[in-house]
């Protein structure tokens, strides 16, 4: 089995550190339906592998040698995929917790996990502060990875997790220790999500999230011809009607948003660019090839039937029934 397949098997066990900030709902890159799902069907959702992610798999060793060198400790790294060293798993709080380890340490208090990160020099303002010239005493860092480290710190029971980073071609070091109050938090969610979501196959509560929406459209892609219920539910009757006045708001809206840009187009004229106090407003024109697609079904009506699929379409519609 390939190690991505070791750690997706794995990964379904119980809940895994990197789950602790999808849970809590400050994830950036999943939400806890989605997580939800993926219990369901029993199996990761995977996603295929970009250059940032390979590029944070490679860094790991590298950034482990210079923090080794950094703070003249010595340092271990797995030597398999689930090396049982560093993919480490506890049920102390009641439920199944597990987590897996870039590397481990050890300091003035024990055994310390080590987390790697990578980010651009676009996520640079979520690790430091703007005047920060001396990065050493720097303790900023986005939640769901101080998240991630309290949930290894529960799972080991150490109480140092050192996370050496890379930002923007930049090394920054980062300490978290081990905080009580944030692990009991967590692990109250947590033992929720497992019990209650997982164990009892109920669906956390829904979000907008694009993810969210994604994960209900490809758990239920299709609706069953003149499958049609009727129900008495003021809970439904709420969402139906909250979700027409809002897209009312959300049209009107865009009607005044249009008006308003139609009279600054106006005030333009064919100008560029106009400056108004601390503001300047842009109206370029600039060419762009597109794809006549039109023209090409009309010359080459064959080939253009060859390249069309059809696409499952399930649009949500709210309409208020007439009585009578």
């Amino acid at each position: 089995m390939s190690s991505s397949k070791q750690i997706a098997a794995r990964h379904l066990e119980g809940i895994s550190a990197t789950m602790a900030a999808v849970i809590v709902g400050v994830s950036p890159f999943k939400s806890a339906f989605e997580l939800w799902c993926e219990f369901e069907q029993g199996a990761r959702n995977e996603v295929e592998e970009n250059f940032a992610m390979f590029r944070g798999k490679m860094s790991e060793a590298y950034l482990i040698q210079w923090f080794r060198k950094q703070n003249k400790l010595r340092c271990r790294r797995p030597k398999s995929t689930l090396d049982p060293d560093f993919a480490i798993s506890t049920d102390v709080y009641g439920f199944p917790m597990n987590c897996l380890l870039d590397g481990r340490t050890v300091d003035s208090t024990g055994d310390a996990a080590i987390e790697v990160k990578t980010g651009s020099h676009w996520v640079a303002h979520e690790w430091l502060y703007e005047d920060d010239e001396d990065d050493s005493a720097n303790d900023k860092m986005p939640l769901h990875y101080f998240l991630q480290c309290q949930h290894q710190l529960a799972v080991t029971g150490w109480e140092h997790c050192y996370v050496p980073a890379e930002i923007g071609g930049q090394y920054v070091q980062r300490l978290v220790r081990r905080d009580e109050s944030v692990i009991s938090l967590l692990v109250e969610k947590e033992r929720y999500f497992w019990t209650v979501n997982v164990q009892g196959h109920r669906p956390p509560e829904v979000d907008g999230s694009a993810g969210t929406t994604e994960a209900i459209r490809a758990r239920w892609p299709r609706s069953t011809p003149e499958a049609i219920a009727t129900v008495e539910d003021p809970e439904i009757e709420r969402l139906a009607a909250t979700y027409q006045q809002q897209g009312t708001l959300l049209t009107n809206m865009k009607k005044e948003r249009d008006g308003v840009g139609n009279r600054l187009r106006v005030l333009l004229e064919d100008r560029e660019a106009l400056i108004a106090g601390g503001y300047k407003v842009t109206w370029k024109s600039f060419e762009k090839k597109q794809f006549d697609l039109d023209a090409f079904r009309a010359a080459h009506p064959v080939l253009a039937q060859e390249f069309t699929v059809e696409k499952t379409q399930r649009p949500l519609k709210v309409t208020e029934m007439k009585e009578g």
